[in-house]
């Protein structure tokens, strides 16, 4: 967000259009510490809650099966995947759009835009990939 403010201040494209990039690297970034959130949720149910469910049956584990995941998906798909999509996305959209206003070598911009919906389109694929994951 910073590069976005220094960008819209100095009225360069060039600056905005790196806002992108550094917002889908920490997009990125999110997602990898989420899935790995997951796995370790994961094996938590498996490993210690099964050796729990066996010396002591009927215990109720912290962690919902895998079995509801679609229902989960529903329930979550406003307060989690909706805001964390959009944290990347959004500032990346504006930036792009202030870029195009503030251009003056139409090229670069040009060449620029094109780089940063590929790193858009790179993060939303592997989001929506992992969705179930996350």
């Amino acid at each position: 967000m910073a590069t976005m403010g220094v960008g819209v201040q100095l009225h360069s494209a060039l600056l905005l259009l790196l806002v992108p990039m550094i917002a889908t690297a920490l997009g990125g970034l999110t997602i990898y510490q989420t899935m790995q959130i997951s796995q370790l949720s994961v094996y938590i149910r498996d490993e210690v809650e099964g050796r729990l469910n066996r010396d002591c049956p009927g215990s109720v584990g912290w962690h919902r099966s895998l079995a509801n995941r679609r229902e989960q998906f529903r329930e979550n798909f406003l307060v989690s995947y909706v805001p964390n999509a959009a944290i990347p996305v959004t500032p990346s959209v504006v930036a792009m759009g202030l870029a195009g206003i503030y251009s003056e070598n139409l090229a670069a911009a040009i060449l620029r835009w094109c780089a940063d919906l590929i790193l858009i389109a790179n993060f939303m694929t592997i989001y929506i990939k992992n969705r179930y994951i996350i």
